[in-house]
């Protein structure tokens, strides 16, 4: 696959990072804050917080070299996988990347203490687990027929 197509992808995830990460949440804990809910950091918060960020971001670049590699794609829409990723951490569960997006979600919500991005990061998990129900699992037992189905037989959703 060329450089061009996979720096495209990064790019687009680094978009997608800011917007989830933290421009949404920035909103998230502005509106905490007009409704009298302030943020409430504390140093056993921010260190539990950074390991959650630490291992959310680890888990997310790994899963996206395992769709280079192993995938011969990316995770973005626009240049997906041609081959069905099945080893590695998908060995475990069949969407460890959105576990570690949920583990920054919630890694944010210790570090800084904000009821509101706790809410966010229920909203964000719910959202993922109807897109993965209904829209990303149909597109890839379709794209990867029995292979996929016989993976899904195998691998938990989640845990």
């Amino acid at each position: 696959m060329e450089v061009k197509r996979i720096l495209k992808a990064i790019f687009g995830a680094m978009f997608l990072a800011l917007v989830f990460f933290v421009i949404l949440p920035f909103f998230v804990i502005r509106a905490g804050e007009y409704f009298g809910i302030e943020p409430s950091p504390n140093l056993p918060g921010i260190l539990v917080g950074s390991f959650f960020v630490l291992a959310g971001v680890s888990i997310f670049f790994y899963c996206f070299y395992l769709f280079i590699k192993e995938g011969k794609g990316t995770p973005a829409p626009f240049e997906p996988t041609h081959c069905l990723v099945s080893g590695n951490l998908y060995q475990y569960s069949r969407n460890p990347m959105y576990i570690g997006y949920l583990s920054i979600i919630i890694g944010v919500v210790f570090m800084i203490g904000s009821f509101p991005v706790l809410v966010y990061a229920f909203f964000i998990a719910t959202f993922f687990r109807f897109y993965v129900i209904y829209h990303e699992e149909p597109k890839l037992e379709e794209k990867f027929g029995e292979a996929y189905i016989e993976y899904k037989r195998r691998v938990p959703r989640w845990f």
